[in-house]
């Protein structure tokens, strides 16, 4: 689908080539539609690969750029890709994914303004549309991981739901500061608008942009610290209870050391060891084990090891 700008009038074929317009296209009605548009041959090849990462190309007269789109209810490692091809006439949104995530976007994009004046103009929209969520996304995860902090320190073993937590956390951060990573490099590209393809006002708007993004890399990269000081936590604890586990461990091995000399020194049973004949020597040796047995426990409590 084609729209006119100013006027925003819809068209199903492209518009006559003095017009500007903006469109929203998937793959097949690009190839269609590529002649007319004056789309060139390296820009369909590349959308036919369908290339999950960001790319970046400036010819004379057009930019054209992909980028993945992170679906904010179900963060995978590769976004959603979607092209922007841009020149002083037209923007053209080509969605290369299967979850159609750009249509949103650039449906609400239409409606978040009453005017577009430039292809430009709407570049900044679409951008804006597509970061609109993200600071309360950012509050979302902030609030997760508190949870998971909270949850550490809690007597119930829940050791499992909290790797996967860790885990899966650590993985959406990530996509999310490789995709912030990715839009800030574009934006720095396109502001240095060599083509001279966009005029003051849309550099303006994107500048605006561009510095939103930067902050929301820096949140994110905090959040990340923030999920390493929880991890660090976590494994702080899990070394806590091996260590109790091996307190435990240390003092039976204490309390049974000197049982296990005397059974080694009796049970070498030479032939004028005088306890052998000896008509108290059992109970003896009972008696003197549990006297052991009692020092070596009050030895431990003195020393608060039990």
């Amino acid at each position: 689908m084609y729209y006119l700008i100013p006027q925003e009038e819809s068209l199903a074929s492209p518009p006559k080539k003095q017009e500007n317009f903006i469109g929203y296209l998937s793959l097949d009605e690009l190839e269609k539609d590529g002649p007319d548009l004056e789309i060139s041959k390296e820009v369909l090849e590349i959308c036919r690969e369908k290339n999950p990462h960001s790319i970046l190309i400036s010819r004379e007269g057009y930019s054209f750029i992909i980028l993945s789109l992170p679906d904010l209810k179900g963060l995978k490692i590769a976004g959603d890709p979607v092209g922007l091809y841009i020149d002083a006439k037209k923007l053209l949104v080509i969605n290369l994914g299967q979850e159609e995530i750009s249509s949103s976007f650039f449906n609400q994009a239409l409606e978040s303004s009453s005017k577009i004046f430039s292809p430009g103009r709407f570049l900044f929209l679409f951008l804006r549309e597509i970061l609109r969520d993200h600071y309360e996304n950012y509050l979302d995860y902030e609030r997760k991981i508190q949870n998971l902090e909270q949850l550490i320190w809690q007597t119930e073993d829940k050791s499992r739901k909290l790797e996967m937590g860790l885990s899966t956390l650590s993985r959406e951060l990530l996509v999310l500061q490789n995709f912030y990573g990715e839009l800030s490099e574009l934006l720095s590209w396109l502001e240095e608008n060599e083509e001279e393809i966009l005029t003051e006002d849309d550099l303006r708007f994107l500048t605006t942009t561009h510095g939103r993004v930067d902050h929301y890399a820096i949140s994110i990269r905090f959040l990340r610290d923030y999920l390493g000081g929880v991890r660090s936590s976590y494994q702080a604890q899990l070394d806590l209870s091996m260590n109790k586990v091996m307190k435990i461990f240390t003092v039976i091995s204490a309390v049974f050391l000197p049982l296990t000399l005397l059974v080694g020194w009796y049970g070498m049973n030479f032939k004028y060891m005088p306890e052998l004949s000896w008509q108290h020597g059992y109970l003896t040796i009972g008696v003197l084990s549990f006297v052991f047995i009692g020092l070596i426990l009050m030895y431990l409590k003195k020393k608060k090891l039990l």
